[in-house]
């Protein structure tokens, strides 16, 4: 598979917002 595309840089900060929603 593809890896994970990161849009905002830092994988954590992506993390956290997909937990917030």
């Amino acid at each position: 598979p593809p890896p994970p595309i990161i849009k905002y840089g830092r994988p954590s900060l992506e993390l956290k917002l997909n937990e917030n929603n």
